[in-house]
């Protein structure tokens, strides 16, 4: 049975690909328990694209990175998205996620749906700010 995008909780969004999130209130990512897969949080407003068209996720130079620099969310997605590049190919699972207001710093999820089609390609990894940058695979 397919869940409306607006119904999907935290722990079966990240389990729709077999990873577990650390913390349900404050995780941004998660990991399998046998390490061999990650999915990451993706806000809706927030989608990128390259000159080619290709979908990128691109957190570098992002504001207001004094905001989020130090969130257990983002260091527990630093560790994830290293894990991916060292045990993964580098590759994660997306779960997309709408807010009500893009603007506030805290953001309240309104949505939340696992992409089942979309794996992307992490290029670069700041592991002590946690800006990244990955790729449609």
């Amino acid at each position: 049975m397919r869940q409306r995008a607006s119904h999907w909780t935290v722990t079966r969004a990240f389990g729709f690909f077999g990873t577990v999130p650390v913390n349900i209130a404050w995780s941004w990512s998660a990991r399998s328990p046998d390490g061999n897969t990650v999915a990451i949080n993706w806000w809706r407003d927030e989608i990128g694209r390259d000159s080619s068209g290709k979908l990128v996720f691109d957190t570098r130079n992002c504001d207001p990175l004094h905001v989020w620099r130090d969130r257990l969310g983002n260091r527990q997605r630093i560790r994830d998205l290293a894990w991916a590049r060292d045990n993964c190919n580098g590759l994660f699972r997306v779960v997309w996620c709408k807010v009500s207001n893009p603007a506030p710093t805290v953001r309240k999820v309104v949505e939340r749906h696992p992409d089942a089609n979309l794996r992307m390609r992490l290029k670069e990894l700041n592991e002590s700010t946690g800006e990244f940058y990955a790729v449609h695979e």
